[in-house]
């Protein structure tokens, strides 16, 4: 399935978990090389590290002042990165 894929949208510890490898970019270079053009790791409070084709960038995440339930953020970031594009 990830071959068939063009973006790959998978959190850090399952990122962790699948490639065998504890750092995140180099998990995505191997999930780049399975046929995504696109990898998104989601990393939480830390944000998001994006690969694609030699350009690889960390995003940042929202910070807000009270914290409430993060729940289901990483799915509802997921949810909306997915619809927006």
């Amino acid at each position: 399935m990830v071959k068939k894929s063009d973006v790959f949208l998978i959190n850090e510890e399952e990122a962790k978990q699948f490639s065998g490898l504890s750092d995140v970019s180099a998990a995505a270079q191997v999930f780049l090389e399975m046929g995504p053009s696109v990898v998104v790791v989601k990393m939480g409070s830390k944000g998001s590290y994006v690969a694609q084709d030699g350009k690889n960038t960390i995003v940042p995440a929202f910070q807000v002042d009270k914290l409430v339930d993060p729940t289901g953020a990483g799915d509802s970031f997921a949810g909306g990165f997915m619809g927006y594009i």
